[in-house]
């Protein structure tokens, strides 16, 4: 079962997540479509990331981080890849399998979510849809 905080805490960290994920390729992207469409994806994390810091917050509680392991895992992957081979589709890949994780915890913790803040249940659902988008942007540059 997973109530208001706890809800609130995992998109705080998932957004944290998808925002790191970005500017681990964003280095590296070079094609102006796929870098439009990776810095719109990037302020919608940005969003939800405060807007979950906001919620937090005003019930008292801070906004935890996401694992440091996680963040240098992501941080580490997302370069070595994008330096390697910085092709959109490549890049595209990438996105969408972090998206893709993203979407099942994020799925998963709905099914799970038991709190009753319309607020939070919007904000997940934010979250969930933000990284459906992605994930359909990222297809066209496969």
């Amino acid at each position: 079962m997973m109530h208001d905080i706890k809800m609130l805490q995992y998109i705080h960290k998932s957004a944290e997540m998808g925002k790191v994920g970005i500017e681990s390729v964003l280095r590296e992207s070079k094609d102006p479509n796929i870098r439009k469409a990776l810095q719109a994806q990037h302020r919608r994390y940005q969003e939800i990331y405060g807007t979950a810091a906001n919620y937090l917050h005003a019930r008292g509680t801070p906004p935890q981080s996401a694992n440091p392991i996680a963040r240098i895992n992501t941080l580490l992957t997302g370069t070595i890849k994008s330096t390697l081979d910085s092709t959109p589709s490549s890049i595209a890949h990438l996105m969408i399998r972090g998206n893709s994780a993203g979407l099942a915890k994020s799925i998963k913790n709905l099914r799970r979510y038991k709190g009753s803040d319309p607020l939070v249940m919007a904000l997940a659902n934010d979250l969930k849809y933000a990284e459906e988008r992605s994930i359909e942007q990222m297809k066209k540059f496969l």
